[in-house]
């Protein structure tokens, strides 16, 4: 079983640090079923991933995120762009 099969998000929002440290040491790139999400908890891969936004960029496919919260700074890459006058 994964470590992120039983994470429940409201447990994750309210204390993430006892949820996080787990994945951080025993599976660094964590499916969280309860998210739909893949949760990545080691720098090294996180800027691994920021260097390449081609495979792991906002664009490279679509999420949950992205249809919940719509357009912010985790759904999407760069600066926002400023509306036109």
């Amino acid at each position: 079983m994964s470590i992120g099969e039983p994470v429940d998000p409201r447990k994750l929002e309210l204390d993430p640090s006892p949820i996080l440290a787990p994945m951080r040491s025993e599976e660094p790139v964590c499916h969280v079923p309860s998210l739909d999400v893949w949760l990545v908890t080691k720098w090294d891969d996180l800027m691994h991933m920021g260097a390449h936004l081609d495979v792991f960029g906002a664009k490279a496919g679509r999420y949950f995120l992205a249809g919940a919260l719509g357009p912010n700074t985790l759904t999407r890459d760069g600066p926002p762009s400023l509306p036109r006058r």
